[in-house]
């Protein structure tokens, strides 16, 4: 107790252990059957340091890392004029690793923390002029004329126009209370969804047959209406490959652009996939009037719930 030799400090830290413990238990007694970390706060264990809550698991190798842990520990303590003034507690959640969150959500993440006049710990480390999709990209970096991804015998070829909502690493949350720290839990949930379903896209698989398809493809003005300027695949070696434009309008939704059929300009199809806070995601499919959609809303939903992979999705979705 040499930093803060007011036990005060500590009781109030202890208070709020309990009543986080005490959310969780009460969230796990009413959750249907769920991975142990997507319920409540996640995963408890008790560190010296403070409540350990492990709330993510990855199931991406895109997103580099398997697990997200926050850390509920003290994050200093004001006090205020006078000898008989008491100090006031700041609490806070540690992430590890930071979390990359788009800025309408940092905005979220802030207000949970108003009662905290001020926290000691920065609640970001800024990374001036980045966009949230540029942030979250593997290796920080995508090739301009987009990726080739293979997936159970098919190949898509993304191309990105996600619009350039600022972004930071987020490594700290104020947190008053149990409320509190549940709720920003579940903003950082949906964050690394959201992160892991449009990485998902990005990850570079492209062999010598592929990068000439792709400059063929472009020197041809293919578009998201078709590959081949005429229908949705391009076949190469019996493999077909479709063209999909992916736009991230962050922090919630993900919009695929690809084609149905034959009629490049009136048989495209958008699919568009929300992530609510928590991680949960719906897909809605948006077909041309006329054009059939290549599954149900509910299909693709599931889809994408299992395996937050789009190209993993899509060659269910298109499958026959």
């Amino acid at each position: 107790h040499g930093k803060y030799p007011d036990l005060a400090v500590y009781d109030a830290l202890r208070e709020l252990e309990v009543a986080v413990e005490k959310l969780h238990a009460d969230k796990t007694a009413m959750a249907d059957t769920q991975p142990a970390w997507q319920t409540g706060v996640g995963s408890i264990k008790r560190l010296v340091e403070g409540l350990q809550m492990e709330y993510y698991q990855s199931v991406a190798p895109s997103c580099g890392t398997e697990s997200s842990r926050a850390l509920l520990q003290l994050a200093g303590v004001t006090v205020g004029p006078g000898q008989d003034a008491k100090p006031k507690t700041m609490m806070g959640l540690h992430l590890e690793p930071p979390v990359m969150v788009s800025m309408p959500a940092v905005g979220s993440l802030q207000t949970l923390g108003q009662k905290v006049l001020e926290l000691p710990v920065p609640i970001f480390r800024v990374t001036n002029g980045v966009a949230w999709h540029r942030l979250v990209r593997p290796n920080n970096a995508t090739p301009k004329e987009g990726c080739v991804v293979k997936a159970r015998g098919r190949k898509f070829w993304f191309v990105d126009h996600s619009t350039d909502a600022m972004g930071v690493e987020v490594h700290n949350v104020p947190v008053s209370t149990a409320a509190d720290v549940f709720q920003a839990l579940q903003l950082l949930r949906q964050q690394q969804v959201m992160t892991e379903v449009y990485t998902s896209c990005l990850v570079p698989d492209i062999d010598d047959d592929d990068e000439e398809e792709v400059d063929s493809a472009r020197t041809n003005g293919a578009h998201a209406s078709g590959m081949n300027g005429h229908g949705d695949e391009m076949q190469t070696d019996a493999v077909p490959l479709r063209l999909v434009e992916l736009t991230a309008v962050a922090p919630t939704s993900v919009l695929l652009h690809t084609a149905l059929g034959q009629d490049a300009a009136l048989d495209l199809l958008c699919i568009e996939i929300n992530v609510q806070p928590g991680g949960d995601i719906s897909a809605k499919l948006h077909v041309p009037a006329g054009s059939e959609a290549p599954c149900t809303e509910q299909y693709a939903t599931q889809l994408l719930q299992t395996c937050k992979s789009i190209p993993l999705a899509l060659s269910y979705m298109f499958q026959s």
